[in-house]
């Protein structure tokens, strides 16, 4: 029914954001070493985004809606890695120029 379908989905939710959530309340002298805050903001937040972009795509296989599924999975994939190597490339960039400046 309606009602059991909207408190699985609720749960789901709850399931996926749960990592997301671990870093709140935490205060910047708790977490003085910018390692430990890179790793706890950037890895819970790509495991949150991560989780909830692979639930949606399971939601649209569940639906039948295939194509839409193929799509956002091929995108999903496709644009973290392009961003990756623009990522290496913009810092080579950015590495080089300042070394000529120095």
């Amino acid at each position: 029914g309606g009602a059991a379908d909207n408190i699985w989905e609720a749960r789901e939710y709850t399931k996926i954001n749960l990592a997301g959530g671990w870093d709140v309340g935490t205060t910047p002298e708790a977490m003085k070493e910018d390692i430990l805050l890179g790793l706890r903001v950037g890895l819970c937040g790509a495991l949150a985004s991560f989780a909830s972009w692979n639930a949606t795509m399971v939601n649209l296989l569940r639906e039948g809606e295939f194509g839409n599924a193929a799509v956002g999975y091929a995108l999903g994939i496709q644009l973290p890695l392009i961003s990756y190597r623009v990522g290496q490339h913009l810092a080579v960039y950015v590495f080089v120029w300042r070394t000529r400046r120095e």
